[in-house]
C-alpha cells in the first residue's frame, strides 16, 4: 500500500524534516519517493527503516555526486530520490545509520547548507532593494510592491542562514570540548 503526504520544510528545517521522515518509518511508513512539498511511502513493519537527507556540493548527475552516491549505497543504503541537491536514502535494520561520522564533517554539512542560502539571499536582497528604488523613483506601485516582497525573502532567508549558522557554532563547539 502506498501513500503520500504533503508537507513543507524550510532548507534550514532539514532535521526537522528527517526527524519526521524517522517518525513515519517507526509508524510503518518507509519513504519510497520524494517531490516538491510531496513525500511518498510504502507500508512496511514498523521501525524497519532509518531515513537520512542531506544536500550535496553539486548537482546528483555530476561525477562527485555519483561517486558519493555509490559509496552510501554500497554501505547497505538505498537511494529514495532528490529534489534538487537534497538527496534521501533509507537502510534497513541499522538504527545507528548516520551519513557523519563526527562532528567536524556535520560542521561542514552545515557550512554547505550556508552557501546553499548565502546567495539566495543575497540575489533577493539586491532585486528587492533595485526594484524599491525604481518603485519610489518612477514612482511605480508594482516595483515598489515587488521589492517589497524580495526583501521580506531576502530577510526570511537571512533568519534562515542565521539558524544554521548557530547550529554549525554549536557542533564547532562540540569539536573544541571533544578534541
Amino acid at each position: 500500500m502506498k501513500e503520500t503526504f504533503y508537507k513543507l520544510f524550510w532548507v534550514w528545517e532539514y532535521d526537522k524534516e528527517e526527524k519526521w521522515l524517522n517518525e513515519m518509518a517507526a509508524q510503518g511508513w518507509a519513504l519510497s519517493g520524494v517531490g516538491f512539498c510531496r513525500y511518498t511511502f510504502d507500508k512496511v513493519q514498523p521501525g524497519e527503516y532509518t531515513v537520512r537527507l542531506q544536500l550535496l556540493n553539486q548537482c546528483p548527475a555530476s561525477a562527485e555526486s555519483m561517486g558519493y552516491l555509490r559509496l552510501v549505497e554500497d554501505s547497505g543504503a538505498e537511494y529514495v530520490g532528490r529534489m534538487m541537491r537534497w538527496v534521501y536514502f533509507r537502510k534497513s535494520g541499522d538504527r545507528d545509520f548516520r551519513l557523519f561520522s563526527d562532528n567536524r564533517s556535520q560542521a561542514e554539512y552545515l557550512g554547505r547548507i550556508q552557501r546553499f542560502l548565502a546567495p539566495l539571499t543575497v540575489a533577493n536582497l539586491g532585486i528587492g532593494l533595485s526594484n524599491l528604488c525604481m518603485g519610489l523613483s518612477l514612482p511605480s506601485a508594482v516595483n515598489a510592491w515587488c521589492g517589497c516582497l524580495s526583501l521580506t525573502v531576502a530577510a526570511f532567508l537571512g533568519l534562515g542562514w542565521r539558524k544554521v549558522w548557530q547550529k554549525r557554532c554549536q557542533v564547532l563547539k562540540e569539536c573544541d570540548v571533544f578534541e
